[in-house]
């Protein structure tokens, strides 16, 4: 199986300066484009083919493929199952955070009307001794 893969073509200029006094007359610029396919293909076994040449493995491609499969989906099911739980840890503490601001605003307000509750009762008394 091969997968396409998109290549832009890309473009190197080089510039050569010159630094006497008419160098904008003579300034060169040169353009040159690469000789790049605009879609190339990646075989499907590259991953297991480099890591089976880079163990320096003699036995069968196929069973070292078989194996490495194996160890990749059980390594990126791993680091999935990793951020799942991160994520859920960030979720529960950013909830904590606001049942905390919560619970901090709820006892501003109660101490305000307190507060007020004491300020007329001072009022009150106030008003009555004269």
């Amino acid at each position: 199986k091969e997968w396409p893969v998109n290549i832009k073509k890309m473009t190197t200029t080089k510039v050569a300066l010159n630094t006497t006094d008419d160098a904008a007359s003579k300034n060169k610029v040169e353009s040159s484009k690469p000789n790049v396919p605009a879609a190339a293909s990646v075989d499907y076994d590259a991953a297991a083919r480099l890591s089976y040449n880079a163990s320096g493995a003699n036995g069968d491609f196929k069973v070292f493929k078989d194996e490495y499969l194996v160890k990749m989906s059980g390594m990126i099911a791993q680091k999935h199952q990793a951020k799942r739980k991160a994520e859920k840890e960030e979720q529960a503490e950013a909830a904590r955070v606001v049942e905390g601001e919560k619970a901090r605003a709820a006892e501003a307000a109660a101490a305000e009307q307190k507060a007020a509750a004491g300020e007329r009762a001072i009022a009150r008394a106030d008003a009555e001794r004269k």
